[in-house]
């Protein structure tokens, strides 16, 4: 199965931005944080510092709230 596409430039549909089409769906972003157990002034290896807490983040275009998301590891 590949993951490719063709799409011909010429083939697309440019609509005039009224109506429905003057409309987005509001943004959404996805932000993450991994912090690792490093060593002093080293930047953090996969094959040699460990993973001790993920972090997310979920904000979306206009609103306030928060989505917030934190797995903490137990390294020791």
């Amino acid at each position: 199965m590949s993951n490719e596409s063709n799409c011909r430039y010429d083939a697309f549909i440019s609509h005039v931005p009224e109506g429905d089409w003057s409309k987005i769906a509001p943004l959404r972003i996805l932000s993450f944080d991994i912090e690792c157990a490093g060593r002093k002034g080293i930047f953090p290896e996969a094959s040699v510092d460990p993973v001790i807490q993920i972090a997310n983040m979920v904000t979306k275009q206009g609103m306030w709230h928060v989505i917030d998301f934190f797995v903490v590891l137990n390294f020791l």
